[in-house]
């Protein structure tokens, strides 16, 4: 008898447990692949891109210095953004999101010469 009403309570608190919900859920990943700017750059913008490109000695379309940093920081390919037909790297998430958002404010304060 003894067993039988532990068993029932057992049940009972499984019972409640699911109810409620139980542990929280896995938070979100993060989405794979690069962010995506919806913003249009200018063209001042595209060519501060252009020469932004150039300072690690290739023209490959991929900026490897993190914008928001003044490009005085290396970016992380886990941190990217395509901004027209460039892909910038970022050092950290918020400024890779910062990039996205509105890259002709990010690229206004750059001077990217070489």
């Amino acid at each position: 008898m003894n067993f039988l009403k532990l068993g029932l309570s057992t049940l009972a608190v499984l019972v409640l447990l699911t109810a409620c919900g139980g542990p929280d859920p896995k938070p979100a990943e993060e989405p794979a692949g690069p962010l995506v700017s919806k913003a249009k750059p200018s063209a001042a913008t595209l060519e501060k891109l252009a020469a932004a490109d150039r300072l690690d000695g290739t023209e490959d379309k991929v900026i490897s210095r993190c914008p928001s940093c003044s490009l005085m920081m290396d970016g992380k390919p886990e941190f990217s953004c395509k901004i027209g037909e460039f892909t910038t790297h970022s050092c950290a998430k918020h400024c890779n999101e910062a990039v996205c958002a509105d890259p002709d404010k990010v690229f206004a304060t750059i001077e990217a010469t070489k």
